[in-house]
């Protein structure tokens, strides 16, 4: 991290008269911490929080008017808002011959991420982007998160981030479940990680429930803790918190303190052996695990997932289906999707994906009252799932779901 020498000597030099006033040990540790965080607040003032305002994607209908109906924000705080965001989703409907007309703005509430990576591989990272500030208690509030949105936890009010160094662990404990299935406890796909000098790196994938990941780091500096949601599903998130723990001089001290011990007991093995084991111990209860990437495996239990709405398809018609706040789905790469629809009558019907560039992928082909395909996107992007009616006469989709 660069920073300028006046703007640490003028930091550091305000702290120790502050805190020698009123009598307080002046903690070198304290002081860098306070320091990086002013010099890092100090850059943020002035600059807006919507900080992309041209990256303009064709990605469908995000967080406006669709059908003379207003959607909510696609990520965010429970609050008096939460009889909307615990109401059954259902995806939205449109006529693939109109869809040149959807476009939309990706809609980033932060400055927190540098604009050259809010792109990977030229794909928007997320759809939504907005902060969420940890209490002084270091207690999340209750959020919400839709498919392919994301957000970032920062420390308090003031939106700084918390300092952290090779010897510092950042553990971040939450409970998270799909919406509609809150009774049975069914968790969505989340990617955990972290933000240091406006880059995002990924620390791991969960589908539990329950979760607690620790975050370790390999340069001092102020870090943002971030989830993004790769799931069909809007994911509720309660229960969480952020916590700063030291480790004792940091994993590598440990391995080599370990090796010495060993050498130790090879010279004196008759005097040491009560006191190695004692110490053993110790060593253990200061070493802290670190949780390692989770690659989640495909699920085949599938419940019911992001409804279907009725609709009308003429004969040689194809329609897609958008999330539930009106947008392509962010769909990870070697995902399985499954996609299912009902009709009123048997018919003839092709089905299948369309990424963001427009091209078509048929996954299914056949006839009946009730199709299903599985298929696997091959490559990270964002996609609507569509259904042609290869008969002559108008069809009616009587519902269905999208899960992945």
């Amino acid at each position: 991290m660069k920073i300028k020498i006046s703007d640490m000597l003028d930091n550091a030099a305000e702290i120790i008269e502050t805190e020698g006033n009123y009598s307080v040990p002046v903690n070198s540790r304290r002081v860098k911490e306070i320091v990086f965080q002013r010099i890092h607040r100090s850059r943020k003032i002035g600059v807006k929080q919507r900080c992309i305002a041209g990256l303009i994607a064709i990605l469908g209908v995000s967080a406006i008017l669709v059908g003379a109906k207003t959607f909510f924000q696609p990520a965010g705080i429970i609050g008096t808002n939460q009889e909307d965001v615990l109401r059954p989703q259902e995806g939205i409907t449109i006529d693939e011959d109109s869809m040149s007309n959807y476009q939309t703005k990706m809609d980033v509430q932060t400055n927190l991420i540098l604009p050259e990576n809010l792109y990977d591989n030229g794909i928007p990272i997320a759809k939504y982007i907005l902060e969420v500030p940890v209490n002084e208690e270091n207690a999340l509030p209750e959020c919400y998160v839709e498919n392919g949105t994301m957000l970032i936890f920062t420390n308090g009010s003031n939106k700084d981030g918390w300092y952290a160094d090779q010897d510092t662990i950042l553990q971040l404990d939450f409970k998270q479940v799909r919406v509609e299935e809150r009774e049975t406890e069914r968790a969505g796909v989340l990617e955990v990680g972290y933000i240091y000098n406006g880059k995002i790196n990924w620390w791991q994938v969960t589908d539990s429930v329950c979760n607690s990941t620790q975050l370790t780091f390999d340069q001092e500096g102020n870090y943002y803790i971030c989830i993004r949601n790769v799931s069909s599903d809007r994911v509720i998130i309660t229960n969480g918190s952020v916590r700063k723990k030291e480790s004792t001089g940091g994993m590598k001290k440990c391995q080599i303190k370990k090796q010495w011990k060993m050498v130790i007991v090879a010279a004196v093995v008759v005097f040491m052996t009560i006191s190695n084991k004692v110490e053993a111990s110790e060593e253990r209860a200061r070493t802290i695990p670190i949780l390692e990437t989770v690659w989640v495996e495909e699920d085949m239990h599938q419940g019911n997932r992001m409804g279907l709405p009725q609709t009308s398809v003429g004969g040689g018609k194809t329609v897609s289906f958008l999330d539930s706040s009106g947008s392509m789905f962010y769909v990870s790469g070697d995902t399985t999707v499954s996609f299912s629809v009902n009709l009123n009558a048997s018919a003839s019907v092709q089905m299948g994906y369309i990424n963001s560039s427009g091209s078509r992928t048929s996954t299914y082909s056949g006839n009946g009252s009730s199709h299903n395909t599985s298929f696997t996107i091959p490559v990270t992007g964002y996609y609507r799932f569509y259904v042609t009616n290869q008969s002559s006469n108008t069809i009616q989709i009587t519902g269905g779901t999208i899960s992945f």
